[in-house]
């Protein structure tokens, strides 16, 4: 600015400096609100889109839920205390958990058609009514990768009981009470068919309860032949 000049030329000069100044920056302003503008228009199509896409394209799935509490000490009484002898001292309610994802569950579910046709239903072939390795469109490229890290190729073999207790595993939740509310665990499974998700939760409580009353009726029956020599 020069020094000088009289002041009405100074002050014109520094009020068109910064109106200039401030058109300039308004501009800049726009054009990058534009872009955001923009860019906020193409996010919301993309989601709606992808909403689109998932809702007529992807596989609903629906959860099946089992609520579950070990019995009372006064209810139990004695069968809970002979339900304990011969064991690790884990209370019948804790070996009816233990078996819902066990080799044994697994076992038994194996012997079950509708179980392993539903579960593996990709594998299974209705019209021969064989398994069969499912196509992967993907399956070359990870047989590459795998290869290129030195790491053995994975051999498909028919579901068993080993691959049903490694699904059972997976997708069979579990979720323990907290330290403030009720003494009751839930059992969550999650299926594109709600009828076989109630089917397959009932069976496994079926088969679990059975098992756990079987193995303490025989440690019930142990200990009364261990009294009876006592006497």
């Amino acid at each position: 600015m020069p020094i000088g000049l009289p002041g009405s030329m100074t002050d014109t000069r520094v009020v068109v400096t910064a109106s200039a100044g401030a058109a300039v920056d308004l501009f800049a302003f726009g054009r990058y609100a534009g872009r955001l503008w923009y860019a906020a228009v193409t996010f919301v199509l993309a989601g709606l889109v992808g909403a689109f896409i998932y809702l007529n394209f992807a596989t609903p799935r629906y959860a099946a839920v089992l609520h579950i509490s070990p019995a009372s000490s006064t209810a139990s009484g004695m069968g809970g205390t002979l339900g304990q002898i011969g064991s690790t001292g884990a209370t019948p309610f804790e070996l009816y958990l233990d078996r819902m994802q066990s080799r044994s569950m697994a076992e038994q579910l194996a012997r079950n058609q509708r179980v392993m046709h539903s579960i593996f239903n990709t594998e299974w072939d209705v019209v021969t009514r064989t398994w069969h390795q499912p196509p992967s469109l993907f399956g070359g490229v990870g047989a590459a990768l795998r290869m290129l890290a030195g790491q053995p190729a994975r051999v498909w073999r028919p579901p068993d009981a080993a691959r049903l207790q490694d699904y059972l595993q997976k997708k069979l939740g579990i979720v323990p009470p907290k330290p403030k509310d009720p003494p009751i665990t839930t059992l969550v499974y999650e299926h594109r068919d709600p009828a076989f998700a109630v089917y397959l939760l009932t069976e496994m409580h079926t088969i679990a309860d059975a098992d756990v009353r079987r193995s303490s009726l025989f440690r019930a029956r142990q200990y009364a032949l261990h009294l009876a020599q006592k006497l």
